[in-house]
């Protein structure tokens, strides 16, 4: 007996589709963000990619994570560097950076380590877990994600 479908199944629905534009939006406010240069230092190249400071899924979670204040655009040599050399000094900046904005984009009160790689992941992690204590916010920042 075969059970194949009359139609086919539609695989992208209303919600997927929804937080596929939500996240296209949150690129493009980093982009916009940037001016077109890369928020790498004081690098001087035009950006060409927007970077995650905090992984998704593994550090933060997905939706929370592609907000555009955890977002940075890049150039291809400062993207390549931050994926292929964890914990370098640029990599630690531009996650210093997305706490701040974040710390400000929800008004939470967060002392920004200055210490290594693990404590920005541990900051980040730490203000996640206080914007889930305040369901409001948190269902709000659901809502606009589109989940």
């Amino acid at each position: 007996m075969s059970l194949k479908a009359s139609h086919p199944i539609n695989r992208i629905g209303v919600t997927t589709r929804r937080f596929a534009q939500w996240r296209a939006t949150q690129r493009k406010i980093a982009s916009a963000r940037s001016l077109g240069s890369c928020e790498a230092g004081t690098c001087p190249q035009r950006s060409v990619d927007v970077h995650h400071a905090f992984a998704r899924r593994q550090i933060l979670s997905i939706g929370f994570a592609d907000h555009n204040a955890w977002l940075v655009a890049l150039c291809r040599q400062h993207h390549s560097q931050v994926h292929s050399e964890p914990g370098c000094p640029t990599e630690c900046d531009l996650m210093c950076k997305a706490l701040l904005r974040a710390v400000r984009e929800w008004n939470l009160p967060l002392v920004i380590p200055l210490e290594n790689r693990k404590a920005y992941i541990a900051a980040a992690r730490e203000l996640e877990r206080l914007l889930r204590e305040d369901a409001e916010t948190w269902q709000a920042l659901l809502q606009e994600a589109g989940r």
